[in-house]
Order: C-alpha cells, then structure tokens, then sequence
C-alpha cells in the first residue's frame, strides 16, 4: 500500500501538514508584529499611496503621471526615438535630427546628412530598419547586407 492508506503514508500528509501549519503561524506572527489591521493595509496600499509613491520613483509628480495616462488613453502621446540634435545613421550615412514632425498615420524625423547637407525625412517605422540610431547598429546592418560605409 502506498499514499495515505499505509502508515507511513499517514505520517508523511500528518508531517506536511504540521510544517505548513508552522510557516502560517510565523507569517502570522510577522504580521502581528507589525501592529497593522487589514484595514491598514487597504490604506497604505491605495491607489493614491502608489501614484505618489510611483511619482517619487520617477522624479515627477502624480499629476504629470496622470497627464501622460490621460494623453496615451486620448492618442496624444507619441514617443520619440530620439532627440533633436542626435545622430541617426542611413545607408551608412550620417545625419543629424532637426526636427519631427507627423500626421495621424505617420510619423517622421526630419534629419540634415552632413556630407552633402541635404536633408531627409524618415518615418518612424524605418527605424531599425534601414534607418539606425547609433552607429554600431548601422555598421552591422550594413555588414549584414554585405556592404560597407567607406
């Protein structure tokens, strides 16, 4: 006989329940250390607590993270992928980000190559494509595709 129809199968469900019973009674005994009431915790983990707590972390205030929420949920918020004023990398080429700009389907940087000073705009969507945002990412897409960027 195996399981809890022999003896020793008895024991070992009687010995798992006693350790479990002891690891509950000492997280109880944290938690009553603690001095706290459920209600304490409802409180100290509210959605407000965790808003300040989480502007805190980020070094803003609630309200902006809240601003942010409210421009995402409207469509008002895109992300960038860079700064004006960075690199960008295009066909081995290098450019520098002026400005963006965009309409409600598409996105673009307009960047200025600096070897012959022609501009260019690029849609959001050939970043990583065959538009890179550092020069590493560039040279190796351009290794990839077997070419070079002298």
């Amino acid at each position: 006989m195996d399981g809890i129809e022999s003896a020793e199968g008895i024991v070992a469900l009687l010995y798992t329940a006693a350790w479990a019973y002891a690891e509950l009674r000492h997280k109880l005994m944290r938690y009553e250390d603690t001095g706290l009431e459920p209600e304490d915790f409802h409180k100290a983990f509210s959605d407000e607590v965790i808003l300040r707590v989480a502007a805190h972390v980020l070094n803003t205030t609630p309200e902006q993270i809240c601003d942010i929420i409210q421009a995402e949920q409207d469509g008002r918020l895109v992300v960038l992928p860079c700064k004006v004023g960075e690199h960008v990398f295009v066909d081995g080429r290098e450019a520098i980000v002026e400005e963006f700009f965009g309409y409600e389907t598409e996105r673009y940087l307009h960047a200025q190559f600096y070897d012959n000073m022609q501009y260019i705009d690029i849609p959001f969507a050939e970043i990583g494509k065959t538009v890179f945002l550092t020069r590493e990412e560039a040279e190796a897409a351009l290794a990839q595709k077997g070419g070079s960027n002298d």
